[in-house]
């Protein structure tokens, strides 16, 4: 099935039986072009009784649809998930023919795609009839709390141009073609860096996004991708290793390592064999029947899987800023936004870079509203091992008083996260490597995260405290920054 832009809605009728426990349904839309999508509502359940059931995948896909123009359904399911209700008000939304955006009429479910940055509408929507409304008055409100630049959609970058404030853009690259696989076919939030189709893809997007920017004077530059899977590259589960098995890398792993062995295969099996596990290759090509990993922390082979792990990042780092180097030579590319702490044995590899990126946040402990010192060591020798400055891409604070789960909560009152702010600013003002933060996220999240991140509540209320905190320092940082310039 292919659905046009136009009237972009999908529709169906589900029976809800008359002793069914469940509140909400969870509807997974499968794609030729995107994969899986989830879509949620409790609209209109009604027991004993066909209910009617739309899938507003317009939006959903966000940039990606709109620049494409249809959208292919080869599965479309519906599941009961759970007793749980999450008040949704309404699952309609429909699209003008030619229009590029949706009316929303869903107060806090969807999280749309180059939005996370300054966080979703969430329970926004229903208060604005478009799209374009609600970016228009959420960008007053920043600048009037004194923040001086944006990374987000487009959506919501117009509105702040307008006001002549500066912008990061850029896509996720990542998403740009194929990813890394494992020996089970497991992928890997990482893209498959030697794969032609990926390079080709990640050019069409680099392009495609500075044929857009390039000439705006605003713009400081751009971001390449947001917590991919390379926190800790030698990790299995947030890193690479042996992810090496989709076919493009599976190549470039044999061509490497007969290189590095002057294409003596003896030579490899004699050195990797141990007491974990004997090799006996015949060829180079033979490694994908019997594929190398690292069997403990002795065995032999884990130097070599290390090494080319080093050579995976350092091809990634190459091949993306080369691009917008050639597309854009006169702006800004900053790294991957880093979650958590990124190994510094591998940060050499980030020089070529003008900008790392790093999420981090300050709940180590209960009541913590600064950085402690660890972390603060770790962004220094981010910018000591890299020799480039630092950018606080995501950091925030969340506090127990507004009744959401905050699951990653740590402290009790918005009182405390203004004192947050307060004080993480400041620390961030005394480390001169440091050019920026920003703080995650304009709104709460009221999906699965739960957690009251925002500057605004789900009903678009703004936490005073909060509010008045960052009005008050956002202002003093400018005034610095204008004695400094003088």
């Amino acid at each position: 099935m292919d659905f046009p832009l136009a009237g972009a809605q999908l529709s169906c009728w589900y029976f809800v039986p008359t002793d069914a426990t469940f509140g909400w349904f969870e509807i997974n839309l499968r794609t030729h072009d995107y994969g899986d999508r989830l879509f949620q509502t409790s609209r209109g359940i009604r027991k004993g009784a066909w209910t009617r059931l739309a899938m507003p995948f317009g939006e959903f896909f966000g940039w990606s649809f709109r620049r494409f123009g249809s959208l292919r359904v080869k599965q479309f399911e519906i599941t009961s998930v759970g007793t749980r209700r999450i008040g949704l008000d309404d699952v309609e939304i429909t699209v003008e023919p030619g229009a590029a955006e949706a009316v929303a009429r869903v107060p806090n479910m969807l999280f749309l795609p180059g939005r996370d940055a300054t966080g979703a509408p969430g329970g926004t929507w229903s208060y604005y009839r478009r799209q374009k409304d609600w970016a228009e008055f959420a960008c007053r409100r920043l600048f009037d709390l004194g923040f001086n630049s944006l990374a987000g959609g487009d959506e919501a970058l117009e509105p702040h141009r307008r006001r002549t404030m500066p912008y990061f853009a850029g896509p996720g690259l990542t998403w740009a073609g194929p990813r890394l696989q494992d020996s089970k076919g497991n992928t890997a939030l990482f893209p498959d860096v030697f794969d032609p189709e990926w390079q080709k893809g990640a050019e069409e997007w680099v392009r495609e996004t500075t044929d857009k920017h390039r000439d705006d004077p605003l713009l400081l530059g751009y971001f390449t991708d947001n917590e991919i899977q390379m926190h800790q590259p030698l990790s299995r589960s947030i890193g690479i290793m042996d992810y090496f098995w989709s076919p493009s890398t599976a190549q470039e792993l044999v061509r490497w390592l007969h290189e590095r062995y002057k294409g003596e295969v003896e030579a490899l099996n004699r050195r990797w064999s141990s007491a974990h596990h004997r090799y006996q290759y015949k060829r180079f090509d033979d490694l994908p029947a019997d594929k190398p990993t690292r069997r403990g922390d002795d065995d032999p082979v884990g130097e070599d899987l290390r090494d080319f792990v080093r050579h995976m990042v350092k091809t990634y780092a190459d091949t993306i800023v080369g691009l917008y180097r050639k597309h854009d030579p006169n702006h800004l590319v900053c790294s991957n936004r880093f979650a958590g702490q990124f190994d510094v044995g591998f940060a050499d590899l980030l020089r070529p870079y003008d900008l790392i990126a790093c999420n981090s946040y300050p709940r180590s402990r209960w009541g913590q509203t600064e950085f402690d010192e660890g972390q603060l060591q770790w962004l220094r020798a981010m910018h000591e091992k890299t020799g480039r400055p630092v950018i606080v891409t995501e950091w925030g604070v969340s506090a127990t008083d507004t009744g959401l789960p905050n699951y990653w909560g740590r402290l009790d009152t918005q009182a405390e996260r203004a004192q947050a702010y307060r004080n993480v600013l400041r620390q961030f003002w005394s480390e001169k490597y440091i050019v920026g933060s920003h703080w995650f996220s304009w709104v709460d999240s009221t999906d699965a995260e739960a957690t009251n991140w925002g500057i605004v509540d789900a009903n678009d209320r703004p936490y005073r405290p909060l509010a008045g905190a960052m009005r008050e320092v956002n202002a003093d940082c400018g005034q610095r920054v204008r004695e400094w310039r003088r």
